[in-house]
C-alpha cells in the first residue's frame, strides 16, 4: 500500500476515518462492560466434569462465542443458515472465533478474572 500512488497518504485517511473511529469507541465500550459480564456469564459454560476447565473445551467455547455474537449483531443471517444449517461452519468467523477462545483460555483456563 506505501509504494503505491498516494499509499501513505491513503493510509493516514485510513487511520483517521469516522468508521474506524467508531470501531474503536465501540471496542471501548465493549471492554469496559467485560469485567461486569464476566462474572455473571461465567456460570453459563460449566468446566468440565472434573470441575476443571481443560483445554479441550476452548474450540466449543469459540464456536459459542460466533453463535452469540452472530445473535447479537447478525440475526438477520443466523435466520438465513437456520434453513440449511448444514452449511452453518462457525470456523470461517475468525475473528471472533480469535476473541472467543483468548476468553477461554485467559480467563477460564487460566481462571482469572477481568479488571
Amino acid at each position: 500500500m506505501f509504494l503505491e500512488e498516494r499509499g501513505v497518504e491513503r493510509f493516514f485517511e485510513f487511520l483517521t476515518s469516522k468508521d474506524l473511529k467508531l470501531a474503536r469507541n465501540e471496542q471501548l465500550e465493549h471492554a469496559k462492560q467485560m469485567a461486569r459480564q464476566h462474572s455473571k456469564f461465567k456460570p453459563n459454560y460449566p468446566p468440565s466434569k472434573s470441575g476443571r476447565y481443560i483445554k479441550g473445551q476452548g474450540q466449543e467455547f469459540a464456536d459459542i462465542q460466533v453463535m452469540q455474537w452472530l445473535v447479537y449483531d447478525h440475526i438477520e443471517f443466523l435466520k438465513e443458515m437456520q434453513r440449511n444449517i448444514g452449511k452453518f461452519v462457525p470456523k470461517v468467523f475468525l475473528s471472533s472465533r480469535l476473541y472467543g477462545l483468548v476468553l477461554f483460555y485467559k480467563y477460564y483456563l487460566g481462571n482469572r478474572e477481568p479488571n
